[in-house]
């Protein structure tokens, strides 16, 4: 009975033990699963991820930022990421590193690492306490997108200048129009005053050819420029003989007359 008495507290004892141990390794399962399922969910995302403590340790990332770190997820993990960012860069993203956990304010910014622009954001992760603890880290290659946008920039301004001076041409075609138009305007102005003209001329003419008086147009020389009709008829010079010439007689009754 005595020995019963004694194994009875033993294996209690081991009875509890054994209880924890399962505990222990049921939640040490569930924490693989979580760890394994947030793994899976830090991948799937084409960005570079990473979580760092507050002084830049890697707690976590994912295959693509180990990828181009030319290391494993593995490897990575309890390295400080600055001491493995070439030297070129990682002053500068320690400096946003340290500034995200002073402000506690997440921050974005671009550089360039073996001929790739990125595009990194850090956000802080602040304790019950409001301390920042962690920053993740998102960094996405915009190389192409970059490239694609500077294009379309340059196509767009070079389109611009096309615009302009296709414009400044039409507006100089224009010009040019409203000058024609304007000088066809001017010269049908005058092909119609000529022409009134013209026909006021004829009638003049016809009034003078009709007319019974003998009529004799001088110019300012006193030569005959044209003779009408009647005064052909009269005194028998024509416009042929006379044109350009004085009249060598004049009757005394017409002297007045031509003075």
């Amino acid at each position: 009975m005595a020995d019963s008495n004694l194994r009875d507290p033993v294996d209690e004892k081991l009875q509890a033990l054994e209880k924890s141990l399962a505990a222990i390794a049921r939640l040490e399962a569930e924490l693989q699963k979580k760890e394994a399922t947030t793994q899976a969910l830090i991948n799937a995302s084409g960005d570079r991820a990473m979580l760092l403590d507050s002084e830049g340790v890697i707690l976590a990332a994912n295959e693509t930022a180990a990828a181009a770190m030319s290391g494993s997820v593995k490897d990575l993990i309890g390295k400080n990421a600055f001491l493995v960012f070439p030297p070129e860069i990682a002053k500068t993203r320690k400096a946003h590193h340290d500034a995200v956990v002073r402000t506690k304010r997440p921050l974005k910014y671009e550089d360039v690492r073996n001929n790739r622009r990125l595009e990194t954001r850090l956000n802080p992760i602040l304790d019950t306490d409001g301390s920042v603890t962690h920053v993740a880290v998102f960094s996405r290659d915009v190389t192409e997108l970059k490239a694609a946008s500077e294009a379309l920039d340059a196509h767009r301004q070079n389109l611009e200048k096309e615009v302009k001076e296709r414009t400044a041409e039409l507006e100089a075609a224009n010009a040019r129009l409203k000058a024609e138009i304007e000088e066809k305007r001017r010269a049908d102005r005058y092909r119609s005053l000529f022409g009134a003209a013209e026909r006021d001329r004829e009638v003049y003419r016809s009034l003078l050819h009709s007319s019974a008086d003998a009529i004799v147009i001088y110019d300012m020389e006193g030569n005959a420029r044209y003779v009408s009709p009647s005064f052909t008829r009269i005194f028998g010079w024509t416009q042929e003989e006379l044109e350009g010439k004085r009249i060598g007689f004049v009757p005394e009754s017409e002297k007045e007359k031509t003075i």
